[in-house]
């Protein structure tokens, strides 16, 4: 089934779309241009639905490195 992607990066998740994508964090990755993410989010903003799938994996891949490679080690004794 299908969900309203385009509708929810631009209203619920718009907040955490430009907060990963935009953040100062990803763009010290260097792993994408910043100005096409920022014109990928900006166009998202505006109710384009050209680039939805790919903010939606790129924002699921932010998370992901947030999560597994920046996240501290935890040592067990």
């Amino acid at each position: 089934f299908g969900v309203p992607l385009a509708q929810w990066l631009r209203t619920d998740l718009a907040d955490v779309m430009r907060d990963s994508l935009l953040s100062e964090r990803a763009a010290a990755r260097r792993h994408f241009n910043a100005g096409d993410l920022k014109r990928m989010v900006d166009d998202t903003l505006a109710g384009k639905e050209t680039f939805k799938y790919l903010v939606w994996d790129l924002i699921t891949l932010e998370l992901w490195q947030r999560t597994y490679i920046d996240a501290v080690p935890v040592h067990h004794a």
